[in-house]
């Protein structure tokens, strides 16, 4: 019941504190990472790209895989098949405009998946005439073109004329090498290659050398923005050319020592620069921060400074993924920047703290744990608020900060109220025995100011703002309320108190719990008010939504499997302002 407030912090902060969080809270992204567990065929991913029906490809050096938002799909070489993939390590990978799938295979050559994805093409021709591994891959001017490690570079046009061309240093208009390591074509359609003696553009029937007094060694990678600027990750460190021609060194300071970078400028104006040695982050507007390296706690916890990173790609619904060269394929979805994870406080690591509950406390949270109640505040502070020096011995359940700025903290077999202000404390028997397991579990302040706790395996109290008991409401005393362990207790427009648990909704008649009719029957984990007559109901892989007539709740709306929702208990229900369900 708790931990399930706890993961909804981020997204409280997000509605509660909108536009604070917005401005302030710290990025912290929390990817996916898909191993040889999730079905991928190797932990080391050499490229990506994406096809026109979504799905996610992944060159790996023991087969080509595909993400289809659900599985993963392998294609491997089989000696008896001729159709199958031309050898086992991807080296490259290309999705043309033909939506067709392009790969080049150490040992194997070229191969070509069809849109009907039910075999490889192989093309002898074309490694006859580059007789080496393929090691990179681009459309352009109506033709593949295909480079290779050390048989230079093939054209192979729709007719199936292949052309090749070979590295002279000496002549300005051929290619400096036969090493090419990367291409690309640009937005204007133009082919770039990076060559293991410098930077080459396609012009007409030559190739230009570009800058070769600055980027005469190998161009290891290239990537572009939607607005034409080429990033060159060279063995002398990252470079970018502007879309109108002006060549200048990365503008942070720690690319200049990275050999072989890839740079991706995401939808939301940030950076992400991959490379040999971990991949980096650097917030909107270049020059305007230095380069974060992802690791530990300001990525994934799989993340560290020797998470090598092959290659980078933003989908079509902005996730951006990340070809590693230990770790797998990782995976951040779209929406990563609306969310913020704290996993330090003072200096000290969260893991070790046994957290347990949180309330809201205007734009902050209290968070109630084994060392006292601690305080997280809208820009993403976490701090001790009362320790147990102050709040005697014993784990904080549950937590409460009263109209009057007073603490009540929930215990086991008892309740604290302490004073922030004088320092004081009184303890307070729970009323329903002091075994450990008599646990106040939660806390809720009503709008006339008297506080209601739920006590696991005890009932339901009311308390005035000064801890004096009003009623008491067992679970065997008569009174409705339901020996099933309370899950969520929320106050209606009215000021009624509700509360949910494994058998239903129940309501106070200010005498007595009363069951709630509800046109299906189970289990309510939570709920949510959404006005004075609409609920929103949290059960078993379903959120259901109702009309209150101020007797019984009719049937609305219904979220289930056949929407998408998954099969699993749904135990953490808040209403965005926006109307949005949480």
């Amino acid at each position: 019941m708790k931990l399930k407030l706890l993961c909804l912090l981020a997204a409280l902060l997000a509605l509660l504190s909108a536009d604070l969080a917005a401005a302030t809270l710290v990025e912290t992204p929390r990817m996916r990472r898909f191993g040889i567990a999730d079905g991928l065929p190797s932990r080391m991913v050499l490229a990506l790209a994406q096809d026109r029906q979504g799905y996610v490809w992944a060159a790996t050096d023991d087969g080509l895989a595909r993400y289809d938002g659900v599985d993963v799909r392998v294609w491997r070489h089989d000696p008896l098949d001729p159709r199958s993939l031309p050898a086992n390590s991807v080296e490259t990978l290309l999705v043309d405009p033909q939506d067709r799938i392009w790969v080049g295979a150490n040992g194997g050559g070229l191969g070509m998946l069809d849109r009907r994805r039910d075999g490889f093409a192989h093309f002898a021709e074309v490694d006859r005439a580059c007789n080496s591994q393929v090691w990179s891959l681009a459309y352009a001017q109506h033709a593949l073109w295909v480079g290779t490690a050390e048989g230079g570079l093939c054209r192979r046009s729709e007719d199936g004329q292949v052309t090749a061309y070979r590295g002279d240093p000496a002549d300005p208009a051929a290619l400096p090498s036969d090493t090419i390591y990367s291409m690309l074509t640009d937005v204007r359609g133009q082919l770039w290659i990076g060559t293991g003696a410098g930077l080459v553009r396609r012009d007409g029937e030559r190739f230009a050398r570009i800058a070769p007094e600055r980027l005469g060694g190998a161009v290891l990678k290239l990537s572009q923005e939607a607005d034409g600027t080429l990033w060159i990750g060279s063995d002398a460190g990252l470079f970018r050319l502007s879309s109108d021609g002006v060549l200048a060194p990365a503008p942070w300071k720690a690319a200049a020592s990275m050999r072989g970078a890839t740079v991706l400028h995401d939808r939301n104006g940030g950076y992400w620069i991959g490379a040999a040695d971990g991949l980096y982050r650097s917030g909107a507007g270049v020059g305007q921060n230095e380069l974060r390296l992802m690791a530990g706690d300001r990525g994934s916890g799989f993340l560290t400074a020797n998470s090598g990173v092959l290659d980078v790609m933003q989908d079509h619904e902005g996730g951006v993924w990340f070809g590693l060269i230990t770790q797998g394929l990782a995976y951040l979805s779209p929406g990563w920047q609306r969310f913020s994870t704290v996993l330090e406080g003072a200096g000290s690591s969260l893991e070790s703290l046994y957290m347990t509950g949180a309330a809201v406390w205007g734009d902050d949270f209290l968070v109630a744990s084994a060392q006292g109640v601690y305080v997280l505040s809208g820009d993403g502070e976490f701090r001790l608020f009362a320790g147990l020096d102050q709040l005697g011995k014993g784990t904080a359940r549950s937590v409460l900060m009263g109209a009057d700025g007073q603490l009540w903290v929930g215990r086991a077999g008892h309740l604290t109220l302490y004073d922030p202000a004088t320092r004081q404390r009184r303890d307070l028997p729970s009323g329903f025995g002091e075994e450990p397991f008599k646990l106040v579990d939660l806390l809720r302040q009503a709008p006339d100011g008297s506080v209601w706790m739920s006590v696991l395996s005890g009932g339901v109290q009311r308390r005035s703002p000064k801890g004096e008991i009003l009623d008491s409401i067992g679970q065997d005393d008569g009174r409705g309320l339901p020996e099933s362990r309370v899950e969520q207790m929320r106050f209606a427009a009215d000021g009624r108190l509700w509360l949910a648990n494994g058998e239903g909704l129940y309501r106070w008649s200010g005498k007595r719990f009363e069951a709630v009719p509800v046109t299906t029957a189970g289990p309510v984990h939570d709920f949510a008010f959404e006005g004075p007559k609409q609920l929103w109901l949290a059960r078993p892989g379903m959120l259901e939504r109702y009309d209150w007539d101020g007797q019984r709740l009719h049937l609305r709306e219904q979220v289930g499997r056949a929407q998408g929702m998954p099969s699993v208990e749904l135990s953490g229900l808040v209403l965005g302002k926006d109307g949005s369900v949480w």
